[in-house]
């Protein structure tokens, strides 16, 4: 879905955040207020939000972010259950499962986000400490929620069972279509005639789902309820004779009535075969439409089963195949977060309980909080460390590819653990000045690791490095 905010609002510390999100909330509530959408007039008005690591010009669902997840949708969820049945033995929807496979970071079209603030701004904050991050707040009525029990399927059709849109939306359209036709015969006037036009075409050449497709559909339903609920009226404005009149009202009746007959058999096949809800009414006609809204966009309430989802006052937008959040009915803001305010947001999060091993407390992040807390090397370095190592292993088989992209002491790093002195030459840089720039502490990590007896005697005079066995 494309987000492309109204408004962005670049923030470098954590009381500059409190205040801006405040506001904006504030803004939110005045132009719900005033908006011409009587939605936002029912129930009260419900925050949330969402943390990225960096700035994103669209905001997609997992799914939808690599063309082979998306074409392999349901190959992905099938093998997830036939793998592993007892993960989901108690899980009796697809969105109940949907869940649980987010959880482990298996490709979903949900969207994760929360209740809490500072929880978006940490998962903001978290990575990519060299780029500015973005949190979204997203306004909606109330009544726009729906809850893991009672969202609308048709959001999750194509994971299950095939949902073969186009087919249904051509089938839509084409009875529609012949209803226009035989009820517009020799009533027609240009726009009548644009819009066979534009059908016959549809039906003739169309072969995959958009938008564009939908609103045919739309303009068809809207047309046609014109002709059906515009009393004694002639449609047309012509000039008729009371005899042609009347029969223009007998026709109307029989045509109305076949039409509903066919509309019913359709819809109700359908959401009976694709265990929707059933459609309702629109003007004088069963609601064509209502069959395929549901493959946009929602919200939807999880079930707090998992202590993850607890903490992090989780819940999720639901993304069909072609939703986008500009069709929903959520409003929202962006709060740009400065990439070197990052470190420092994230150490004041402390004191709110907002760290990683809170909104994750599974056993293996409680290993990782305790190597972090308790050992002498922090996990981000560790990590780093380990990064360098793979590109030194590069570098010591020739490839320098990622070396030359590194900058600073990385490429020191890599230089003397590869053993490539030549290297240093190129940076117009000493093996002593190499050892200083790096440090006793890094320096020793880098013997542990490679024991490279090139560097190790210099080293050690220098520092007085004693290196154990």
């Amino acid at each position: 879905m494309n987000i492309n905010a109204p408004e962005s609002r670049p923030i470098d510390s954590l009381n500059s955040f409190l205040t801006t999100y405040q506001e904006l909330k504030s803004e939110l509530k005045q132009e719900c207020k005033t908006s011409k959408n009587s939605d936002f007039s029912i129930g009260e008005l419900v925050f949330y939000y969402r943390g990225e690591d960096k700035e994103h010009e669209k905001l997609n669902a997992s799914i939808y972010r690599d063309g082979g997840y998306q074409c392999h949708e349901r190959e992905i969820y099938k093998d997830a259950l036939r793998r592993m049945p007892q993960e989901f033995a108690g899980d009796e929807s697809v969105f109940t499962k949907l869940v649980r496979m987010q959880h482990y970071g298996i490709p979903t079209r949900l969207l994760d986000i929360t209740t809490n603030p500072l929880v978006a701004l940490f998962f903001a904050c978290e990575t990519e400490l060299g780029s500015n991050g973005q949190v979204y707040v997203f306004c909606c009525p109330e009544p726009f929620h729906r809850y893991y029990d009672d969202y609308d399927l048709r959001l999750t059709l194509g994971i299950e069972k095939d949902f073969p849109l186009e087919q249904l939306l051509k089938k839509a359209i084409g009875i529609l279509t012949n209803a226009l036709v035989e009820f517009t015969r020799g009533r027609c006037d240009e726009r009548i005639v644009a819009l066979r036009e534009r059908c016959f075409q549809y039906l003739t050449h169309g072969k995959e789902w958009n938008w564009d497709s939908y609103d045919l559909l739309v303009v068809l339903q809207q047309e046609i309820n014109e002709f059906l609920l515009r009393g004694d009226q002639n449609p047309l404005n012509r000039e008729e004779t009371e005899e042609e009149h009347q029969a223009f009202l007998e026709q109307r009746g029989a045509f109305q009535n076949a039409l509903c007959r066919r509309s019913d058999e359709f819809l109700l096949e359908n959401c009976a075969k694709f265990n929707i809800k059933a459609a309702g009414v629109d003007g004088a006609l069963p609601a064509f439409t209502s069959l395929f809204q549901g493959i946009g966009f929602s919200l939807v309430l999880p079930l707090y089963n998992n202590e993850r989802v607890k903490r992090q006052c989780g819940a999720f937008f639901v993304q069909g195949k072609y939703g986008d959040v500009k069709d929903s009915i959520l409003k929202y803001r962006k709060i740009i977060i400065k990439s070197e305010a990052k470190r420092d947001i994230l150490e004041k999060l402390k004191d709110y309980e907002i760290t990683r091993g809170y909104l994750f407390p599974e056993l293996d992040q409680y290993a990782k909080d305790v190597r972090a807390k308790y050992g002498t090397r922090k996990q981000q370095e560790l990590e780093r460390i380990e990064r360098l190592d793979k590109l030194a292993h590069l570098a010591k088989e020739g490839n320098l590819d990622e070396f030359y992209a590194q900058r600073g002491k990385d490429r020191i790093y890599i230089a003397l653990a590869a053993n490539r002195c030549d290297l240093l030459k190129e940076q117009c840089c000493t093996m002593v000045e190499a050892i200083d720039a790096l440090g006793e502490e890094l320096m020793s990590e880098l013997i542990l690791r490679w024991g490279n007896v090139a560097i190790e005697p210099c080293f050690g005079k220098r520092f007085q490095f004693c290196r154990k066995e």
